[in-house]
């Protein structure tokens, strides 16, 4: 229905030789993306993997994370349902019943889950968003912050399945090479249309409050595809030396993955544009082949399915304020 009325947008609004190029791109598109499904093992969906305290990393490449991952422990990789958050939530819990699990998360798309946006009833035992802990510098939940509260949910709910999600190393990216371009252009970095048709070297439109990665074909922002694995590689470096620190102060068996990867200019047959980001509806092995790692523990908990808690309800004007400081719009 979304391809529909898309399609029905562009016609009305863009004339008809824009949906016929929008019809051929999705065409092969869709010829793609099926090309590739065949040819790559089926995703696992996450609640029927082993695991006591699930690990989630926002847009974390399986390449990147395997370079800078230095826990002995191998790292593993497996296949993610989607190439982006929203498709990661639908795919994985919709409509299940994971009365067992508690979910603490930084991302605030994880809140459409249970406040009716995908149709659903309540799927976890508690979900529980860390919305007001936020920096004002980066604009984001800081892992550090993550790992802290991470511990202290364990102590409450020793129980149940943790999943923890991460925003890192999704944009605004953290560390010295962020704050320094952050200060000297005296803008945010994040901040993007969530359209896929959007995320290609094509862009004409700029939003100048914020870096994007339409800026590396700019001449207004001279930021290059380097600038951006260099802040991603530093966000991503600073999250994991946190993440250590939490696989070692959890029990019970835990496991390390991603709900997507990210792109950075990488070309895909048959559209040959460069893509940047995570946009939706593409299957691509930079997007959806994400890290698996698992770290056995000592005694694996005790898990327990109980009715799902009450929590407090977040004002909508605050979850949209932290959508748009993560880049969504």
């Amino acid at each position: 229905m979304d391809k529909i009325r898309r399609s029905r947008e562009i016609l009305t609004n863009e004339g008809f030789f824009s949906f016929c190029r929008s019809a051929t791109t999705h065409f092969f598109l869709d010829s793609y993306n099926n090309h590739w499904e065949q040819n790559h093992d089926s995703p696992t969906p996450i609640p029927e993997m082993d695991w006591d305290n699930l690990i989630v990393l926002d847009a974390c490449r399986y390449d990147e994370f395997s370079r800078l991952f230095d826990m002995d422990t191998p790292v593993n990789s497996r296949v993610t349902f989607g190439s982006s958050t929203p498709e990661f939530l639908q795919r994985n819990f919709l409509d299940r019943e994971l009365f067992n699990t508690v979910y603490l998360t930084a991302n605030p798309k994880s809140l459409k889950l249970e406040r009716g946006d995908y149709g659903s009833d309540p799927i976890f035992h508690a979900l529980i968003p860390v919305l007001d802990d936020w920096n004002e510098e980066y604009h984001t939940v800081m892992p550090k912050t993550m790992t802290e509260r991470a511990l202290s949910i364990e102590e409450d709910f020793p129980q149940k399945r943790l999943l923890i999600h991460f925003v890192q190393p999704h944009l605004p990216y953290i560390g010295d090479t962020a704050r320094s371009i952050q200060r000297e252009l005296d803008i945010a970095i994040g901040g993007w249309e969530f359209d896929w048709r959007d995320y290609t070297e094509e862009r004409s439109s700029i939003d100048v409050d914020r870096i994007t990665f339409e800026g590396i074909t700019r001449d207004e922002f001279p930021l290059t595809v380097e600038d951006y694995l260099q802040m991603y590689r530093e966000s991503l470096s600073i999250t994991l030396s946190h993440v250590a620190e939490l696989v070692e102060g959890l029990s019970g068996k835990t496991v390390i993955t991603a709900d997507h990867g990210e792109m950075f200019g990488e070309r895909i047959f048959p559209l040959g544009k460069r893509i940047y980001g995570h946009p939706p509806g593409l299957r691509t092995d930079e997007l959806c082949i994400v890290p698996h790692v698992e770290f056995d523990g000592t005694d694996r908990k005790q898990i327990r399915a109980e009715a799902p808690i009450e929590r407090d309800s977040y004002d909508e004007e605050l979850i949209e304020h932290r959508l748009t400081a993560l880049g969504y719009q």
